[in-house]
C-alpha cells in the first residue's frame, strides 16, 4: 500500500514539473501562500509570483520568483513594478531600490526510473525605499510603473 501511495505521490509531482515547463513565463501576480499538495502540483501562483514585506520606516523588501520559462529581466522588472506599486499606494512619487538578490535557482528532480532533469528560475528581490524623493539617483514611480506595464502588455 505504502508502495502505491508513493508512486502516486511521485505521479504528482512530475506532472506538475512536466506543467510548469508548459505554462510559459511567469505572469505578475502576487504569490500565494499554498499547502505542500498544492505546491507539489504545482498550482498557478504557488510557486511564483511577487511577495514583500515591511523592513523599516519607508522600505520594503520585494521578491519575484518566476517559473522555468520566466527570464532574470522579466523577474526583475516584475520585481520593480511591484515596487512602484507600493510606492503609488502610499502617494509617493519617487522610488529608490536596491538589488538584494538576483540569481537563477537549479531545481533537480528524478523520476520514477532514476533519470534527473533540472530546471532553473529567476529569483529576485529588491529593497525599495519611499523616502528618497529629493536624491539624483530616485526613480518617478508612475514613469517606471507605465513603462513596465507598457513593455510586458499589462
Amino acid at each position: 500500500m505504502t508502495r502505491y501511495i508513493l508512486l502516486i505521490a511521485t505521479s504528482v509531482l512530475f506532472a506538475g514539473c512536466a506543467s510548469d515547463l508548459s505554462l510559459g513565463p511567469t505572469p505578475y501576480s502576487q504569490k500565494l501562500e499554498c499547502d505542500i499538495v498544492e505546491r507539489l502540483r504545482f498550482e498557478v501562483g504557488c510557486r511564483s509570483g511577487y511577495s514583500s514585506s515591511i523592513i523599516g520606516q519607508n522600505r520594503h523588501l520585494v521578491s519575484f520568483e518566476g517559473r522555468s520559462r520566466t527570464s532574470l529581466e522579466r523577474a526583475t522588472d516584475f520585481a520593480i513594478l511591484r515596487c512602484s506599486e507600493l510606492a503609488l499606494e502610499r502617494e509617493v512619487t519617487a522610488i529608490t531600490f536596491a538589488i538584494v538578490e538576483r540569481q537563477l535557482v537549479s531545481s533537480i528532480s528524478t523520476n520514477s526510473d532514476g533519470n534527473v532533469s533540472s530546471s532553473d528560475y529567476p529569483l529576485v528581490s529588491i529593497e525599495c525605499d519611499f523616502s528618497g524623493s529629493g536624491t539624483s539617483d530616485a526613480l518617478s514611480a508612475i514613469q517606471t510603473n507605465s513603462e513596465i506595464r507598457t513593455k510586458y502588455g499589462i
